[in-house]
């Protein structure tokens, strides 16, 4: 249980190091605004309890396409890494989420650089690790990994994340309605 609540990392939002102070004009952004019930209602989850498998399954867990909706496990593992290097102005890994660093520069607490990380990720977290840093592969090494049988959540669930998001969108800008909204999904959630 411990070592779940230390992977959980939460949401990514960062100012880039670069333009900090900086007012900016003329700016473009997207908006996801139902990326969390896309992703609840369309993506596979671990679906069983986590297993300690061997490190010999890192080979494994690099050959999968985490974006495949397919997935057959999901895993969680424990890493050191040597040399750690943002590979863009725009750091990601939070150093809180580390269990041990040395040598650490940071931006704004992401990391930028460090001599030496270790780290206990998910398999999507670890996929941007990889995608987001340099390190050195001959002195990488996994402590520990762990899998689970994947699946999607229950459709009784779905069902309900689509009906209250159905809700919440078609009251969006009316105020006496997102009272009501948000007193019906509590109600509902404790009938069930």
């Amino acid at each position: 249980y411990m070592d779940l609540l230390d992977l959980f990392a939460g949401g990514w939002t960062h100012a880039n190091c670069t333009t900090t102070g900086v007012t900016l004009k003329d700016v473009q952004c997207y908006d996801f605004a139902s990326s969390y019930p896309a992703c609840l209602t369309t993506r596979t989850f671990p679906i069983d309890k986590f297993v300690e498998v061997e490190p010999s399954e890192y080979d494994f867990l690099l050959s999968l396409d985490l974006e495949d909706v397919n997935l057959p496990y999901h895993y969680w593992l424990e890493f050191e890494a040597y040399d750690i290097d943002s590979k863009t102005c725009n750091t990601w890994w939070s150093n809180s989420k580390c269990v041990e660093i040395k040598s650490g520069q940071y931006d704004n607490g992401k990391i930028f650089a460090a001599d030496y990380v270790r780290i206990k990720m998910t398999d999507l977290d670890f996929d941007t690790f990889r995608k987001a840093y340099e390190y050195d592969k001959d002195s990488f090494k996994i402590i520990r990994m762990y899998k689970a049988e994947s699946g999607y959540l229950p459709v009784e669930f779905i069902q309900l994340i689509l009906k209250w998001y159905g809700n919440k969108t078609s009251f969006k800008g009316i105020e006496e309605k997102i009272a009501e909204y948000n007193r019906l999904s509590v109600l509902e959630l404790f009938q069930k």
